[in-house]
């Protein structure tokens, strides 16, 4: 779910072109007497994989080529520009640090400006995301990954986008927020989790009638609760709709026969009514139980879809997130909107 920021036009064209025209002076850079025979045959054929378009292959063998000399400036900005062009954006701000804190290398003053333009187009697709509050130990996470938990002492490096923001931790009301973070600044995000209702707390100290009661009440909310409350409704439903189409098909019929002159044979100047008042009773019949049946089957599905609504919107209990002496733990005091729950305590 994420949106990437990107700059003006003209400036991602200056970008580009600063990127290609780096990736040419590393490649016809001649090698250090640092890097020996084996460093410079990894970054030759890490080269030819960019020239063939096979950036994922070429980062892996630019990575071996760190493994056998970590501090060379040049494999170093190597891996950059090859995580940059598979769209590793993380792995190669990460590896910019690394390169930014070799700035007195001989190699790095030969190419700054060139780095520094890879540096600036890195910035733009990184910002950094700090989550402020508590409870101390909730869990952090973005789009399901986690980035930190509270306090966190520093801000975490996250691509430029949109996410799900979600903190938690056990015992208290799970967050979830739509959260946008923006490349090159420090997005803020202020939070506190209220503790959630434990069984155990209802009804503690109070006599045995008292207990009884939160027992019986609990068990009532827990029967409404079932989603086969729900499924009875929407049945019903379904069968108060069926009843109200046989009336009204029973009544058409026998509106027919109503209306036709062979059927009810007028005589000695009688009514329509004298000649088939059965008839009339049982349209008015039909027709009142077709109104009231499908007027109570539209009721019914309403009542029983907005109830799945509802019940179906608990979380679960996490048995991996949770320990065993957590699973008392239960949300209380939730009602169903148009499509949402709201529940107290959590944002």
């Amino acid at each position: 779910m994420r949106q990437l920021f990107g700059s003006a036009k003209h400036r991602l064209v200056t970008c580009l072109g600063g990127v290609v025209l780096l990736g040419a002076v590393f490649a016809a850079s001649p090698a250090s007497a640092a890097e020996d025979a084996v460093v410079e045959s990894l970054i030759q054929r890490g080269i030819q994989l960019r020239r063939n378009s096979a950036d994922e292959d070429a980062l892996a063998v630019f990575l071996e080529a760190e493994k056998q000399d970590p501090t060379s400036v040049r494999v170093l900005l190597h891996v950059v520009t090859a995580a940059q062009a598979a769209g590793k954006w993380l792995m190669a701000d990460a590896y910019m640090r690394k390169v930014s804190a070799l700035s007195d290398d001989p190699y790095y003053r030969r190419h700054a400006d060139a780095i520094e333009v890879v540096r600036r187009s890195i910035a733009a697709r990184i910002g950094s995301f700090h989550v402020q509050g508590g409870p101390d130990g909730a869990s952090v996470r973005l789009d399901g990954q986690l980035v930190g938990t509270l306090p966190m002492v520093e801000p975490a490096s996250v691509e430029a986008g949109a996410y799900l923001m979600e903190v938690h931790k056990p015992g208290f009301y799970r967050l979830r927020r739509n959260v946008t973070i923006s490349g090159g600044v420090l997005t803020r995000e202020p939070v506190e989790l209220n503790q959630a209702v434990v069984r155990g707390d209802v009804g503690a100290g109070s006599g045995s009638a008292s207990g009884s009661d939160a027992v019986g009440a609990e068990q009532n909310q827990s029967w409404w609760s079932s989603p086969a409350v729900g499924w009875t409704l929407i049945g019903l439903g379904v069968v108060s709709g069926a009843v109200s189409g046989v009336s009204f098909a029973v009544r058409e019929d026998r509106a027919t026969q109503w209306n036709n002159e062979s059927e009810c044979v007028l005589r000695d100047g009688g009514t329509r009514l004298d000649a088939c008042k059965p008839v009339k009773e049982d349209i008015d019949t039909a027709q009142t139980i077709g109104v009231v049946t499908g007027i109570a089957g539209v009721a019914l599905l309403g009542a029983g879809i907005t109830h799945l609504i509802a019940t179906g919107g608990h979380d679960e209990a996490d048995p991996a997130a949770s320990p065993p002496e957590e699973a008392g733990v239960k949300v209380q005091g939730c009602g169903a909107g148009f499509l949402s729950i709201a529940c107290h305590g959590s944002f």
